[in-house]
Order: C-alpha cells, then structure tokens, then sequence
C-alpha cells in the first residue's frame, strides 16, 4: 500500500457532497463519519459544494464544528463549473487522501474524473434518486450509468441495491449500509425537558404533540399530514402538528393550514438547527413521506423513544413493524394517517409499547458504531489495510 503522508498521517478519507440551503439526513451521517472513522485509524475531511452566498453552508459548518468534522466549503456555480471541479483537483492533490467518498450524483461524476489525478479507490453512498422534473431525471440517469465505474457503491436500502445491480454493479461491489444513530446524542426526555422544549419552540403545553421533520417539498407529503389533522379535528380531538424544515413547498402547506383552519394547530417552524429539540418536546412522531430510502428522521426519532406513525414506502418498513415498534399506514392517504394517530392518541399504553421496542430497535440493529464497522470493513479491504500495522 502506498504511503498517505499529505494531510494526515492516517490514511485520509475524503467525503465530496454537493448541498443547497441546510440538506438533509446524510449531512448528519456525512459529519458524524469522522469522529467513528478516527476509532478505526482512519482521518476523514468534508468537501461542501454549495451556491455562492447561500447561508446554509454556514449552519452546516457549525454542526460539523460540533462534531470535530472537518468541513471545506467551495462554491459551485451551477450544472457545469469548472472551477469548483478545479478547486477539487487542487484539494485532492494538496491533501492525498487514501480514499474519495463521494455521495451525490455530481460529487459521483467528479470523482469519476478525479481518477485521472488520484490513484486509490473511489466509493460512492447511494442516498436515492427522488426525480423532481427532467433536468433531474437526466442526471440521476447519467449517475446510474457512472456507477458501475466506482471501486464500491453503498446503499442505504435495498430497492437503492436493486436499481444499481440493474445499472450494472456487481454484487460483490455493492453493499447495503443501513443509517445509523449515535445514541449518545438522542437521550430519552423526562417530562420536565418535555416542558421546556415546548416553552422554547413557543408550542402548546396542554395538546398531544405531533412532530414532523423533512424538506418542505412534494415527496415529503406534508399535505397530507395537514389534511389528516384537518379529519382529526373535524371529529373534535384536539392536537397540534409541528413541522421542522425549510423547501420550495412553504408557502403552499401555509395555504393550506390557512384553508383549512388551522392556524392554532399547525405551527411551520422553518429550519431547526437541533432537531432534537422537537423530538423533545414530541408526543409521537409522523412521516408522511410519498418516497424515502432509509430515513434518519426515523430512526432519531425512535432513538428519542417517541411513537412513529409511517408511511409504508421505501426502507421504511425495517424500522417500524407494525404494531410492535409503530404503524405502517399507505402513502397518500389523510384518513390512514389520521386514524393511524387517532389509535395512539387513545391507548397511551399502546403508544409507549411501541416507543419502548423502536428505542430497542435501534439500539440492537441500527446503531452508528455498527454502520461504521461495514464502511470500515470495505475501505480496509480496498486498501490492503492491516489494522495493527497502520493504527
């Protein structure tokens, strides 16, 4: 194995991911990795590709500081900027890392051609292909037919490992990675932390509160989490709905909680920069999402030992059995997601069964060390690492 004595002494991970505005759940997997990697003997970076002046680059970068991640930020230009490919190049040479992790369809194609100037393996992490309209529908396209070029694909479920063997990865290259949790930041609350999380988001302390947590965007089907409070109140129960995130549907979901009279029990919270603030101050926790992989929000949610409400799509159905760890409901459908939450809201105990056995769900089978120990297995074998002879 060649020596990586560039930027750090051990040998170097670098992970690439393009983001726009706060993202999503793998920014906390992306900026949880280096903390685990350095128990394994591996150092780790982040490369942010965000517009110029989008203030979100900034709040990752404080979530990474939290997490002694390093984080390089380098601006983007749009589809088709050489300069941030450029910048790239000259990152990559000053820092020589052992190995490139990319996790987006363009961090994909960039270290795709990377490899002109980098000789160790390249990986990728499939987080799915959620197709908005056709300029994306066209990349994801081009990334399925890049993947079979990578050293290693991961893939956080298993319709993700369907579609990559389909564009031509081979099994042996091709690995489900489960999300994982770190439980040492998801303690379960005590009731006094409840009241205290409601006090500091400004939310009701005498309702049932429902939590959601997601890009305020189509596939998430927030819509139908409104209407579903809509049937509820219709059949006189009393509740509240707060939903963290920030995305292009905000002003519509407000028209909606606005039409259906709403307004004192939906509250829009706009990005959180700690979550777990809400899950806190959370009775039961509702995905109402129309696609998903594998989802953080989920499993965090579990770890915080809440009830979960889900809809039955994607990975989905790993995490909540139904009936024992929460409740599957169908997709698009305001009725099942309202009866769904009608049945926990009236049997309490029900609810903190389910609670009980998500918690233990998580910690037996999806926790980060365990994820870590699959990544880490991979990049050992790609490097011909002997651990007692590198660490």
């Amino acid at each position: 194995m060649r020596e990586h004595v560039g930027w750090e002494k051990r040998p170097l991970v670098l992970h690439l991911r393009t983001v726009s505005s706060v993202g999503g759940g793998p920014e906390k997997t992306i900026t949880n990795s280096p903390r685990y990697l350095a128990e394994h003997g591996y150092g780790s970076a982040c490369i942010y590709l965000h517009p110029p002046n989008d203030p979100g680059i900034r709040t990752l970068q404080q979530l990474a500081a939290q997490r002694e991640a390093p984080l390089i930020a380098v601006e983007d230009r749009g589809a088709v900027d050489l300069r941030s490919l450029r910048n790239i190049g000259t990152l990559v040479t000053q820092m020589n890392p052992a190995i490139i992790h990319a996790h987006d369809y363009k961090t994909n194609a960039m270290a795709i051609l990377l490899r002109r100037r980098f000789s160790g393996p390249v990986l990728t992490t499939e987080h799915g292909w959620g197709v908005k309209n056709w300029k994306l529908a066209l990349y994801y396209s081009l990334d399925r037919r890049l993947l079979r070029y990578f050293d290693h694909v991961f893939c956080v479920s298993q319709d993700i490992v369907e579609k990559c063997r389909q564009a031509g990865v081979p099994a042996q290259r091709c690995t489900l990675l489960d999300n994982g949790i770190a439980l040492d930041e998801y303690a379960i609350p005590t009731s006094a932390v409840r009241h205290a999380a409601r006090a500091e988001l400004r939310l009701p302390q005498d309702l049932p509160l429902l939590a959601a947590v997601g890009r305020l965007s189509d596939e998430k089907g927030f819509d139908h989490l409104i209407r579903a409070v809509a049937l509820l109140s219709s059949r006189n129960m009393h509740l509240h709905l707060a939903i963290a995130g920030s995305g292009s549907d905000q002003s519509r979901l407000m028209n909606l909680v606005i039409e259906s009279g709403l307004q004192d029990h939906v509250t829009l919270l706009g990005h959180l920069l700690d979550v777990r603030t809400l899950y806190q101050a959370a009775d039961m926790f509702v995905l109402s999402s129309l696609r998903e992989g594998l989802p953080n929000v989920v499993l965090e949610a579990m770890a915080m030992r809440l009830p979960v409400v889900a809809t039955d799509v994607g990975g989905v159905a790993r995490l909540v059995c139904d009936r024992k760890t929460g409740l599957l409901v169908p997709p698009r459908s305001p009725e099942a997601l309202a009866n769904a939450i009608h049945t926990f809201c009236d049997d309490r105990g029900f609810a903190e069964r389910c609670a009980v056995h998500g918690r233990e769900k998580v910690e037996t089978e999806f926790s980060f060390a365990t994820r870590i120990e699959k990544v880490v297995a991979v990049y050992d074998r790609l490097l011909n690492r002997r651990r007692q002879l590198d660490v």
